[in-house]
C-alpha cells in the first residue's frame, strides 16, 4: 500500500507541475499576442507617415532628381507598403487569438463564395481563370471568416499561377460530423517536404520579389480553421499545383 500511495503522490505532485507550466504557457502566449497587437498596431501610423513623405517627396521634386534618388525613393515606398501590409496581417492574426467565442454562427458558403468572386473578379477576368465549384453548404463559423479562408486561398491560386490561364475547382464534401472543403489549382504546387511548413507564421518559399505578399494569409487560415474545430492542409493536386483542404463543423 506504502508503494501504491507514493505513486499516487508523486502522480498529484506530476499533474499539478504540468497545470502550473501550462498556466504560464497560456499567461506568455496571451501576453506575446498582447505584445504582437499593440505593436502592429502602434506601428502602422509611422509606416504610412513614411510612405505619404516619401510619395510627396517624389511629387514635389521628381524631375530635379537624378536616377539613383529616384530609385531610392521608390525603395522606400515599396518597403513601406509591405510593411503596411505585414503589420495590417499581423494585427489581423493577433486579433483572431484575442476573439472572445461567443458560440459558432451560421455562414452559408455558397453566398460566401460568391462575394469572394466578385471581389476578385478584375484579377479572375485579367487572368482568364476559370474557376468551377461544387454546392456548397452552410457551416458553423461565422461568416466573415469563412469569407477570409476563402479569399486567402483563391488569392493564393492566382498569385501562384503557371504561364497558362489559372483554373480552380472549389468543392465541398460530407466528412463526419462536418464537412471537408478543396480548393484545388494548377500552379506551382508545393514540395511535399514543406507542406507543414507553409502554415507557420512569417514562412515563405518564394522571395517578395517573386511573389509578393506578407507570409501570414495561411497562418491566419490555419487559426480560423482550428479555433472552429477543425483543420487545413495541403497535399499536391492530381496533374499539378495544389490541392488545399480544411474541414468546419456542419449545420
Amino acid at each position: 500500500m506504502r508503494a501504491r500511495d507514493e505513486l499516487e503522490l508523486r502522480v498529484r505532485e506530476r499533474t499539478a507541475e504540468l497545470s502550473r507550466a501550462n498556466r504560464e504557457l497560456a499567461r506568455s502566449n496571451a501576453d506575446l499576442e498582447e505584445f504582437a497587437y499593440s505593436a502592429s498596431h502602434d506601428l502602422q501610423e509611422p509606416i504610412r507617415n513614411i510612405a505619404l513623405s516619401a510619395q510627396l517627396l517624389r511629387r514635389s521634386h521628381g524631375p530635379a532628381l537624378d536616377p539613383e534618388a529616384t530609385g531610392l525613393l521608390e525603395t522606400v515606398i515599396g518597403s513601406a507598403r509591405n510593411m503596411e501590409l505585414l503589420l495590417r496581417d499581423l494585427l489581423e492574426y493577433a486579433r483572431l487569438a484575442s476573439e472572445t467565442d461567443e458560440g459558432p454562427a451560421l455562414a452559408d458558403a455558397e453566398a460566401e463564395l460568391d462575394t469572394v468572386l466578385q471581389s476578385l473578379e478584375a484579377s479572375l477576368l485579367g487572368l482568364g481563370a476559370e474557376v468551377t465549384r461544387d454546392p456548397l453548404p452552410r457551416v458553423r463559423l461565422p461568416a466573415a471568416r469563412l469569407r477570409q479562408v476563402l479569399q486567402n486561398l483563391i488569392g493564393n491560386a492566382l498569385k501562384y499561377r503557371v504561364e497558362w490561364p489559372p483554373r480552380i475547382h472549389i468543392g465541398a464534401r460530407p466528412e463526419g460530423d462536418g464537412w471537408r472543403f478543396e480548393v484545388r489549382d494548377n500552379g506551382i504546387g508545393i514540395d511535399p517536404r514543406h507542406q507543414e511548413y507553409i502554415f507557420g507564421l512569417f514562412k515563405r518559399l518564394h522571395g517578395r520579389d517573386a511573389y509578393p505578399g506578407s507570409g501570414v494569409g495561411l497562418p491566419i487560415c490555419k487559426r480560423i480553421v482550428e479555433q472552429a474545430g477543425g483543420r487545413i492542409w495541403v497535399e499536391p493536386a492530381p496533374e499539378r499545383g495544389s490541392c488545399f483542404f480544411f474541414t468546419l463543423p456542419g449545420e
